[in-house]
């Protein structure tokens, strides 16, 4: 999951400020908008208005959007608190694309939208990837058999730092797998030394993006 972890860790890095500082108008670039302006002021239509939508609606459509039913990892760090409220699903697989997978890939995240992740989707709140599940069965791993988990927050809640935190221990257990339905649940348990801890159920959703050919 080499290409997934770059672009999170590009995200992080950009979350600070990416390309260059843009060039202060000219002049006459500050004159036509002032004169666009002047005559927007101008214009004695109301502007229009639409209903909001409702609260209870919008949650109802996030709790029932991909990746989100049946998932709550509760994450606290530092000083910090949240749940993960997302999870999705990638398969690795040996040799071809269509070899069956013989192994696994997670993400669990908090502010994400429906769509399976992409380096064009929106970059959600927080991030923990988990790679190097070994097998596509049920089962339990731990960081003792190469799990390689990450723990990104761009939103700088639990933490500043533009780099990853890793737990000190880990055990992740799969307790239902579909690969043809493309869904998995389990159990994650994590502990991030005396700083923090992460432990809850998920219920992913397979997404193409995130499988890996090696």
């Amino acid at each position: 999951m080499t290409m997934r972890l770059t672009t999170l860790a590009t995200f992080a890095l950009c979350s600070l400020g990416c390309g260059s500082t843009p060039a202060a108008p000219d002049a006459a670039t500050v004159s036509a908008d002032a004169a666009l302006a002047d005559d927007a002021s101008s214009t004695t239509d109301a502007p229009t208005t639409t209903d909001a939508p409702s609260s209870a609606a919008d949650a109802s459509a996030s709790a029932d959007a991909p990746g989100s039913a049946g998932t709550s990892v509760a994450i606290r760090y530092g000083m910090g608190e949240g749940v993960l409220d997302r999870a999705w699903l990638g398969y690795h697989r040996t040799g071809s694309s269509d070899a069956a997978p013989d192994g696994l890939y997670f993400e669990l995240s908090r502010g994400a939208d429906g769509a399976c992740p992409s380096e064009t989707s929106p970059v959600p709140a927080q991030i923990v990837t988990i790679d190097g599940f070994a097998g596509a069965a049920p089962a339990t791993r731990t960081e003792a058999d190469g799990l390689a988990i990450n723990f990104f927050d761009f939103e700088g809640t639990f933490f500043e730092e533009i780099r990853p935190m890793n737990p000190s221990a880990a055990t992740i257990t799969v307790t239902a797998l579909d690969l043809e339905a493309g869904t998995a649940s389990g159990e994650v348990t994590l502990t991030f030394g005396t700083e923090g801890d992460a432990a809850g159920s998920f219920v992913a959703t397979h997404c193409d993006s995130l499988d890996t050919v090696d």
